[in-house]
């Protein structure tokens, strides 16, 4: 696949087994599109034992490629790294379906990684107060640095350190991707890093709790298998 130069590929996956969790998918699509320059980024959804329709009443969403993966569900870190395998970017962004961006959030995570400060750029996504957001505003891009609280569903990267990582663990389906994620980076000696000029909202476990309501059997074997690889 021809890779275009400056273009980002956001990836986001999603298994909505409920109307609500459709409808936050939605929503999350609805913010990329509002808060971010078209001629920037293509959107890739990888849509999982899909349920519902994916609407856009609106008619306003850009959503570039749609996949949809039929039962059985595949896992959400197959899923990525199927999104990924459609993508034509430079930069790759991985983010879940319940993750809001706010302005300017392309361009700030971009700028880590176009100015070579690190390989990986997580944003803000913890709660703070209005005088600490309007503090990560003043902040220049450098002094931003390293300055944000994270912990998952969002990370930027070159498409270059995700070929050196191998892509997401093929072998993980649930629940420790992202821990496993950080561990692959820091085999392959290459930076994660994050920066205070972005700040997301992130329901944070929305797929992970509804799978473990749905289906628990389901969710605690899974559950175990992992942790027995991971730290196996």
């Amino acid at each position: 696949m021809k890779i275009k130069k400056g273009l980002t590929s956001i990836i986001m996956t999603m298994y909505d087994q409920t109307q609500t969790s459709r409808h936050v998918s939605m929503t999350a699509v609805s913010a990329i599109t509002r808060y971010t320059d078209p001629k920037d980024y293509e959107l890739i959804l990888v849509d999982c034992c899909p349920k519902y329709p994916f609407r856009d009443d609106y008619h306003v969403l850009k959503v570039d490629k749609f996949i949809e993966k039929k039962v059985p569900d595949i896992g959400y870190y197959k899923a990525m790294n199927l999104g990924a395998s459609k993508a034509s970017g430079e930069y790759l962004c991985f983010i879940e379906n319940d993750v809001f961006v706010s302005d300017n959030w392309l361009h700030n995570l971009r700028w880590c990684l176009e100015n070579k400060r690190m390989d990986a750029v997580l944003p803000h996504q913890i709660p703070n107060t209005y005088k600490q957001t309007l503090e990560f505003y003043t902040m220049d891009a450098d002094g931003a640095v390293n300055k944000a609280a994270t912990e998952q569903g969002l990370v930027m990267m070159t498409r270059d350190a995700f070929d050196k990582i191998g892509g997401w663990d093929k072998k993980l389906k649930v629940g420790y991707g992202w821990k496993r994620f950080y561990q692959q980076l820091g085999e392959n000696n290459l930076v994660l890093g994050n920066t205070a000029k972005c700040m997301i909202t992130h329901i944070t476990g929305m797929t992970y709790y509804d799978s473990m309501e749905l289906d628990p059997e389901k969710f605690k074997l899974n559950s175990k298998i992992e942790g027995e690889y991971l730290n196996g």
